[in-house]
């Protein structure tokens, strides 16, 4: 099991490599943490492959509309008025 902090930083493109991993990687149990505040940068290929995700507070726009494609545009809303400590795990 890996934890990658700051996902957006190199997730952002699928590459050959990064696609055997994240896609086909589980297979074999592996598994990922990504961290990140931009989930918007992360290449969608990726967190498609997100078996749950947590989503705290947000303010950009293209990240909550992000998040709106995953949970819908109502409850993503919520995310830009959260508190530090505050988060949605989705699937509830």
């Amino acid at each position: 099991y890996v934890i990658c902090d700051e996902a957006p930083g190199y997730l952002d493109a699928i590459t050959t490599a990064l696609n055997k991993v994240v896609l086909q990687g589980r297979h074999a149990g592996f598994g990922m943490c990504l961290v990140g505040q931009r989930p918007a940068a992360v290449a969608a290929q990726i967190r498609s492959q997100a078996a749950s995700t947590y989503w705290m507070a947000l303010s950009d726009h293209i990240d909550v509309s992000t998040a709106a494609k995953s949970m819908g545009t109502d409850r993503a809303q919520t995310l830009q008025s959260f508190n530090p400590g505050r988060f949605i795990k989705w699937p509830e």
